[in-house]
């Protein structure tokens, strides 16, 4: 899990801290008007990334190095569909709440 910005040297304290109370407010906040309004930007970006060859090409390449074969539009619609409130918060405790968090700055 990585994230990347670029910022000012006195906003990087800000925004890392902002960063990381996002994260917190999925893992214990979020509530399911804003689950499903990111679904629906999900699947939208996800179906206009699709446009054209050079990035179709480039989403069955992903596709295959992390699943191991080409996940069809309806799964993948139904895969973003099956997230819930719970499972949101479930694995935002998962990934982002219960790890050793690292930062590197480069800069002049």
């Amino acid at each position: 899990m990585g994230i990347y910005y670029q910022a000012e040297e006195k906003a990087i304290r800000p925004l890392f801290n902002a960063v990381i109370e996002g994260w917190r407010w999925m893992a214990y906040e979020v509530d399911a008007e804003t689950v499903e309004k990111g679904k629906r930007s999900l699947l939208t970006n996800l179906m206009l990334m699709l446009d054209g060859s050079t990035p179709v090409t480039e989403d069955i390449g992903r596709q295959l190095i992390f699943y191991g074969r080409r996940i069809p539009i309806e799964e993948l619609k139904a895969r973003v569909e099956a997230i819930t409130v719970d499972s949101l918060r479930e694995v935002c405790h998962k990934i982002l709440l219960n790890c050793k968090l690292a930062t590197m700055i480069v800069g002049e």
